[in-house]
């Protein structure tokens, strides 16, 4: 033992480990693996990464592999580090060997947030045999294989992020070879393991162990073509990591721009000629001038191009050559505009006159303004002439994703007229009239923060400063809130009728009991009927709603159901200070010992358990 010593770990063979990398199994003596069972296999790939010889290769973790490596899997204290996974073998050296090579790609978490610190993942090659004894896994610095190594030189994310390993960093393939006597028999323990801590996992990937006649005094790790040469699979005479395009043949460059065509990623031209420099060759370049790569909105047309860098420049609703996004009148031909105004007339304040004139300062143009001066009687005292009032007293609900199109309840004063219309941001919306009191609308879409909100009757307007917000949200729509149901007690053994009461109910929502779906009597947007059928015996039931998106709201122990009363007892003697036939203050229960005075805390306990 060098590592393990006085530790315990599988004592199996483990051919699933020590065949992928290419292990001589008629070689092997023996062969244990000590780890968590998730923390090492064989693997045909990972992520990008394939096996340097054959079809498969070993793979070891100190965390579960394929899990997203940053902030890791703490595995708990396993070996003389957190998280250590190591593979033993004993071999039989044929009596022709010097030396053995072995090929490994390590990655690791820690990189770069951890270079130079104590939390450096470590992987090691511990060996024991007459030729050379201790931990090959050395570079020329004197460095183990850790973040600190010469060869960590692997930052593309392209290579990484499919690892599991985003923003991180590795060796590429290394070349480690050892020297051995003839006949010996060794011991190896590959090693890898979480120094410091249990999380920021690391993973190594091992492959095409060989024999060698090559006769070295001392163990060395190298990334030299010749190394690699025997792993050409194109046939051009390249292989391993010196392999630059491992797809095809690296001397065929039809376009002479250093790149193999099988590889290249402009075949019309230099991939080395990149004059806005994007990474993307001139002769290949979408946008010349500016960067390809960059694309704010997603839209597939690079900002430098982008006709509306704040959204998708093909989403177009009202056909006016304006993307949504960029849109000033989103319910409108923007280039529609009358009384030339520079508003178009889907979205003019003031059709017919200018928009921007407005010497009140009311958000009213002069030209629609009949309380001009702010001299009208002002009884209040709250700056705006009566016959000018509106009200914004709150809105329901106050924030839409950024999607918009949910149906949103502005509540107000009693001036509110069929001729009212919503401004978001001073962007007028589709409005309904609903009374008096009452307007609601559907906000287009817009992008995530406070816009303020403004109501104009005609002449009239008020306007609420941050009243409402757009949030980022995937489906787009708002979660339902199942609030109440009424009622909230029930007999057992009958049939009744309860209604839920809440939010943001869409048409085909699932109500369910208990997490049983079950038929609705009615629906809408606010509440929903069903039956709690005679079926149910006493208990509580859960009541939560799905709507169509996914998106769920559970009201737990929102209906009590109870063991229905029996027919009255003989009425109890009467108790001092309570006149006879009363049941005393309190204590009140029913022919069948249920404490109905009790049932709002029971169910207060209940949604607290």
């Amino acid at each position: 033992m060098i590592v393990l010593l006085g530790m315990m770990w599988a004592q199996a063979d483990v051919p699933a480990l020590t065949e992928p990398m290419e292990l001589p199994e008629e070689d092997i003596l023996s062969s244990s693996i000590y780890g968590q069972t998730v923390a090492h296999g064989s693997y045909t790939e990972f992520g990008v990464l394939r096996p340097i010889s054959g079809t498969d290769m070993t793979l070891l973790s100190t965390g579960v592999i394929g899990h997203e490596a940053q902030n890791g899997d703490d595995l708990g204290f396993t070996g003389t580090s957190d998280d250590a996974t190591t593979l033993i073998v004993d071999l039989a050296v044929p009596d022709w060997a010097n030396s053995f090579g072995v090929d490994f790609y390590f990655l690791s978490a820690e990189y770069p947030e951890w270079v130079g610190s104590p939390f450096n993942d470590a992987f090691q090659v511990w060996i024991n045999g007459t030729a050379w004894s201790g931990n090959a896994a050395i570079d020329l610095m004197g460095n183990e294989v850790t973040v600190n190594s010469a060869f960590f030189t692997v930052t593309d994310n392209a290579v990484l992020a499919p690892c599991g390993f985003s923003d991180d960093g590795a060796t590429d393939w290394v070349h480690l070879v050892v020297p051995v006597d003839p006949e010996d028999e060794i011991h190896i323990e590959f090693y890898i393991a979480d120094v410091g801590d249990g999380v920021y996992d690391s993973t190594v990937l091992l492959d095409a162990f060989r024999w060698s006649t090559d006769d070295p005094d001392e163990p060395s790790m190298s990334q030299d073509c010749s190394d690699f040469a025997h792993l050409d699979t194109d046939g051009d005479g390249l292989g391993g990591p010196c392999d630059e395009c491992p797809e095809g043949d690296d001397f065929i460059d039809t376009d002479a721009d250093g790149v193999a065509d099988a590889c290249d990623a402009c075949l019309e031209g230099d991939d080395n000629r990149d004059s806005d420099g994007d990474l993307i060759a001139d002769a290949c370049d979408e946008c010349p001038g500016g960067d390809d790569l960059i694309d704010t909105d997603a839209d597939t047309v690079p900002d430098a191009c982008d006709l509306c860098p704040d959204g998708d420049d093909f989403a177009d609703a009202d056909s006016d050559g304006v993307a949504d996004a960029c849109d000033l009148c989103p319910a409108g031909d923007d280039r529609v505009d009358t009384d030339g105004d520079g508003f178009a007339d889907a979205c003019d304040l003031c059709v017919g006159g200018d928009d921007l004139a407005d010497a009140d300062g009311d958000t009213i143009p002069d030209d629609c303004d009949a309380c001009p001066g702010w001299s009208d009687e002002d009884t209040d005292e709250d700056g705006v002439p009566e016959a000018c009032e509106i009200y914004i007293d709150f809105l329901e609900p106050k924030r839409s994703p950024t999607q918009g199109m949910i149906e949103v309840s502005v509540v107000g004063g009693a001036n509110l007229t069929s001729d009212c219309v919503v401004q978001l941001d001073g962007v007028a919306q589709q409005t309904t009239f609903v009374s008096a009191t009452e307007l609601s609308f559907r906000p287009v879409a817009h992008e995530a923060g406070l816009v303020d909100v403004g109501v104009r009757c005609g002449i009239h307007s008020a306007l609420l400063i941050g009243g409402f917000s757009f949030y980022e949200s995937t489906s787009g729509m708002l979660p339902p809130t199942v609030s109440s149901v009424t009622p909230s007690i029930v007999d057992a053994g009958i049939n009744a009728e309860v209604t839920v009461e809440g939010l943001n109910f869409l048409p085909g929502a699932e109500l369910d009991l208990n997490s049983v779906p079950v038929p609705t009597s009615h629906f809408t947007t606010k509440t929903v009927g069903f039956v709690v059928d005679s079926s149910w015996g006493a208990g509580v039931i859960d009541v939560g709603l799905t709507n169509p998106d996914g998106q769920r709201d559970m009201l737990p122990a929102a209906v009590l159901v109870l063991e229905p009363e029996t027919a009255e007892p003989p009425e109890p003697p009467g108790e001092e200070g309570v006149p006879e036939g009363e049941p005393s203050a309190g204590c009140a229960t029913n022919p069948n010992g249920t404490n109905r005075g009790l049932v709002p805390l029971l169910r207060l306990l209940i949604r607290r358990s």
